[in-house]
């Protein structure tokens, strides 16, 4: 499961929370919300109750089911 860090590019903060999940082998992908959709796609499914989707990031394409949580810090304008 995969630990998604919304912040702005240059937030210190969260580099050493990142670069600590990756010590303890911690997946996790960080993203500059203020990247979509130039740096980044997001695809979105919501059908039967059910939502589906995907986050391409920097190569990385993380499934929205794998996601264990989600840390909101700093994001940058969108």
């Amino acid at each position: 499961m995969t630990v998604l860090v919304l912040t702005a590019e240059e937030d210190v903060t969260a580099d050493m929370v990142v670069a600590e999940l990756n010590a303890r082998g911690v997946p996790v992908v960080r993203l500059d919300p203020a990247d979509l959709p130039d740096k980044a796609v997001l695809s979105a499914d919501y059908a039967h109750g059910d939502f589906e989707g995907h986050l391409s990031v920097n190569g990385h394409v993380l499934s929205m089911t794998g996601l264990r949580s989600v840390w909101v810090r700093r994001p940058g304008e969108p």
